[in-house]
């Protein structure tokens, strides 16, 4: 397990040390554009951060409250149907429906914008916004051929 250990009080999270020392952290992603769902950084107010490889070293208390705080602090729509893709002059054109409403978006290259997570996806477009496919299985027969097609 971690040498820390996450507890909330109010809104603040408090990471509590080996020592018994408590302060409190903000909670990141190591490395947002790339690495969601591995390490986690937390921050304190002393420019001091400990990284964390996997929640997995975390207790189950410490987890639920570090993934509450990841949601809040990164907003990645989950696309729940693709509605229509297209590619022109290279770039790869979507229109999809995710949990946060329709969005439209453009990649440029597919083999770095899109990364496997699990049994899903991390897509990343031109502006930097990030889009998740929890699972390809789920996704509607029409929306599989539409990601195929642009792949």
């Amino acid at each position: 397990m971690a040498e820390v250990k996450l507890t909330r009080k109010g809104d603040q999270v408090l990471a509590t040390d080996t020592k018994g020392e408590q302060f409190p952290v903000d909670i990141v992603w190591l490395r947002p554009a790339t690495g969601i769902g591995k390490e986690i950084s937390l921050l304190t107010e002393n420019n001091r951060s400990i990284v964390i490889d996997s929640m997995n070293r975390l207790d189950q208390l410490s987890q639920k409250i570090a993934q509450d705080e990841l949601k809040k602090n990164y907003i990645i729509p989950e696309i729940k149907r693709i509605i229509n893709t297209r590619i022109y002059l290279g770039n790869r054109y979507f229109e999809v429906e995710t949990d946060r409403g329709d969005f439209k978006f453009v990649l440029k290259n597919p083999y770095t914008a899109i990364r496997k997570s699990g049994d899903g996806l991390m897509i990343r477009d031109v502006m930097g916004n990030i889009y998740a496919i929890a699972d390809i299985s789920q996704l509607d027969k029409k929306s599989r051929i539409e990601l195929d097609r642009i792949l």
